[in-house]
């Protein structure tokens, strides 16, 4: 949504899109942007703002998604307005914490943007709390000394796929630090490889569930089973893609489902076409 922003954009701000590209992605992409006529240089700074075709072209876009979003998720009204329920109060209760979380806030910032309709408004807030997870991933990375494309040809390697084709300029950093080795098959995460993405993984979610600390873990397991309803397919290649924890069925995701369905038939009433609820009231409780 960065593109239907009307404030000066930077090389800085595309790079939170980006985090695992080479430092020159951003650049480049600028550049490019700019000689095809999409962004202009702001004369009052020293970075860049969209154009109205840009701007224009965003927001079709974005229209668009929407619109094939509601073909998708209307179908059952009430699971789509209990997540989004869920998804509104948890953005709200992330954008109230202390931490900096750049990429999280950036979305956030163009939220505005969307359409109205429940789906446009559940897919805003669906790319802000992935964001979200961005940031605290990159942060856990940061501190076991992993960043940029070095740590996505690790990452890579850790959840069992080969190398990456752009693995190679990064190749002898990461085998010199002893977190790769090549072996008959090709290149695999060593030991240590795999005990740093361990515990980066698990310093994530930590991260992560600590930010929405006072969401109900009865809401946390509605929303979980209520996602999973909602039809669509990831469109990013498998390796990029994140699988939450603890999604897959089990009689704890059940009962708590079970429980949840006064919840369900709460949101339904509360989220009209086009007017969906922003000021969550039931899913945040002080326990």
């Amino acid at each position: 949504m960065i593109e239907a922003r009307a404030q000066e954009l930077s090389a800085a701000d595309l790079g939170l899109l980006g985090r695992y590209e080479p430092r020159s992605w951003a650049e480049v992409s600028i550049r490019q942007h700019v000689d095809r006529g999409l962004l202009v240089a702001d004369p009052s700074g020293g970075g860049y703002v969209p154009s109205d075709t840009f701007r224009d072209g965003a927001r079709l876009v974005l229209d668009l998604q929407a619109e094939e979003a509601s073909q998708l998720w209307e179908v059952d009204r009430a699971v789509l307005c209990a997540v989004l329920e869920l998804t509104a109060a948890a953005v709200g209760m992330a954008a109230q914490s202390a931490q900096e979380l750049p990429a999280f806030r950036q979305q956030v910032s163009t939220h505005h943007v969307l359409g109205s309709s429940p789906a446009g408004q559940l897919l805003g807030h669906m790319t802000e709390l992935r964001y979200l997870r961005s940031d605290v991933h990159a942060t856990a990375l940061a501190e076991a000394g992993l960043a940029g494309p070095s740590a996505r040809a690790l990452h890579r390697l850790w959840r069992g796929f080969g190398p990456a084709p752009d693995q190679a300029p990064w190749q002898a950093d990461l085998e010199g630090r002893g977190l790769i080795r090549a072996d008959a098959e090709g290149w695999a995460a060593t030991a240590e490889g795999v005990r740093i993405l361990d515990e980066v993984e698990a310093a994530t979610n930590s991260s992560f569930s600590s930010v929405l600390a006072d969401l109900p873990e009865r809401d946390r397991f509605t929303f979980l089973e209520l996602a999973r309803r909602l039809d669509g397919v990831d469109p990013r290649p498998i390796e990029d893609r994140w699988t939450l924890p603890g999604v897959g069925p089990g009689p704890g995701l059940d009962s708590h489902s079970r429980r949840s369905m006064t919840h369900t038939e709460y949101a339904a009433s509360s989220c009209s076409p086009g007017s969906p609820s922003t000021t969550p009231r039931l899913w945040i409780s002080p326990t």
